[in-house]
């Protein structure tokens, strides 16, 4: 389960109480004090210069559900690559 509060007390607050409830929950905060402003900021079609931002966080994103158990383990949107000097695994999102 993961956790999305806004970044703020009563979001801080609500966060650890459910957490408290919910040990193994996993907490993500936004960049901004709010997941609205986080969306506004993110999703700034008419900034072009935030383009390369918003596939970085895709790709964070796809690492953090796609990484945590199991990482080398091959799947659909992973796989082993042959040795090189830049890295082991190919890591695919949509």
């Amino acid at each position: 389960m993961v956790l999305a509060y806004d970044n703020d007390t009563s979001g801080n607050l609500m966060a650890q109480r459910v957490k408290s409830q919910l040990p193994n929950a996993k907490r993500k905060t936004p960049k901004a004090v709010d997941w609205n402003q986080d969306l506004v900021n993110t999703f700034d079609w008419s900034n072009k210069n935030r383009t390369n931002e918003i596939k970085q966080q895709i790709q964070l994103e796809a690492i953090e559900t796609q990484l945590p158990y199991q990482p080398t383990q091959p799947t659909r949107n992973r796989k082993q690559l042959r040795p090189n000097a830049l890295a082991e695994w190919e890591l695919r999102n949509r």
